[in-house]
C-alpha cells in the first residue's frame, strides 16, 4: 500500500532531510519510525528536500509499506515513534503512481526576520534578527523580481544535465507581510515575513497579492505540498 504522509518538524537538530552517515537528519528518524511501526516500508521520497537547520510545515513524503496499522491509524502510530521534533500531521492512501516528489504541484517557503531592538531566544534558530532600520521599498521591489517564470539551472551542479524545461519554474507570487497587522508589503510598513509561492508547472505569473497575506496555517509552507 502506497501511503501519503504530511510531515512537519523542527530542522534545528537535523543535518537536512537526506540520510547521511553517522549524521542525524529527518529521512533518518522518519525510517526508523516506519521500520518500527511496519513490517515492510520501501521508497520514502519526499517532495522538497531541505537543508539543515530548515524546518518544515507541511512537507509531503510517500511511501510503500505493508502490514501494520490501517491509514486512518497510521499518523498516531507513527507519531507515538517518532522524536518530539518530528510529527505526521496526515496520514492516507494514496493512488499507485503517486509520487511525492513527481506529483508535486506547488512550494510555499517563508523567511522571517527579526525586528526587535533584543534579540529573542525563542526566535533565533527560526528568523534572522535585524535590530536596524530597513529598506522596505527595496524589500518589496525585489519581492516582485520573484514573480515570473525563471530558469534555475545556475543553481544545479554543472555535472548535472538538465533541459530547460526542468529546470524552469513559475514563481506566482511573493510578499513580505507585517505580522501583527496581517498588511503585505504594499502598504510598506514593518516588515516581518515574506512568502512566495513556486509552481511546478509554468503558467502566466501574477503579480503579488494586495491588502492581505495569506495565513500561515493555510498556504505559507516550507516545503511542498503535493496531491495524491
Amino acid at each position: 500500500m502506497r501511503l501519503k504522509l504530511t510531515l512537519e518538524y523542527d530542522g534545528s537538530g537535523f543535518h537536512g532531510w537526506a540520510a547521511q552517515p553517522d549524521l542525524r537528519t529527518v529521512e533518518g528518524v522518519v525510517r526508523a519510525g516506519l521500520e518500527e511501526v511496519f513490517p515492510s516500508s520501501d521508497k520514502l521520497t519526499v517532495a522538497g528536500r531541505t537543508d539543515t537547520g530548515v524546518h518544515a510545515l507541511a512537507n509531503v513524503a510517500s511511501v510503500e509499506v505493508e502490514g501494520g496499522p490501517p491509514p486512518e491509524r497510521a499518523a498516531d502510530a507513527l507519531n507515538a515513534a517518532l522524536p518530539d521534533d518530528v510529527s505526521v500531521l496526515f496520514a492516507a492512501s494514496a493512488a499507485p503512481d503517486f509520487h511525492a516528489r513527481h506529483s508535486a504541484r506547488w512550494r510555499s517557503y517563508r523567511y522571517r526576520i527579526w525586528r526587535r531592538r533584543a534579540p529573542s531566544p525563542f526566535e533565533q534558530r527560526r528568523a534572522w534578527w535585524v535590530p536596524r532600520p530597513l529598506e522596505e521599498e527595496r524589500l518589496a521591489d525585489a519581492a516582485d523580481l520573484l514573480v515570473g517564470e525563471h530558469d534555475f539551472r545556475a543553481f544545479t551542479p554543472t555535472e548535472t544535465q538538465h533541459s530547460s524545461s526542468r529546470s524552469r519554474r513559475t514563481a506566482s507570487s511573493g510578499t513580505w507581510c507585517e505580522r501583527s497587522s496581517g498588511r503585505c508589503s504594499s502598504s510598506r510598513r514593518s516588515v516581518w515575513r515574506s512568502c512566495w509561492r513556486a509552481d511546478r508547472a509554468a503558467r502566466p505569473a501574477r503579480r503579488r497579492r494586495r491588502g492581505g497575506c495569506t495565513s500561515p496555517a493555510s498556504v505559507t509552507r516550507t516545503g511542498t505540498s503535493a496531491r495524491g
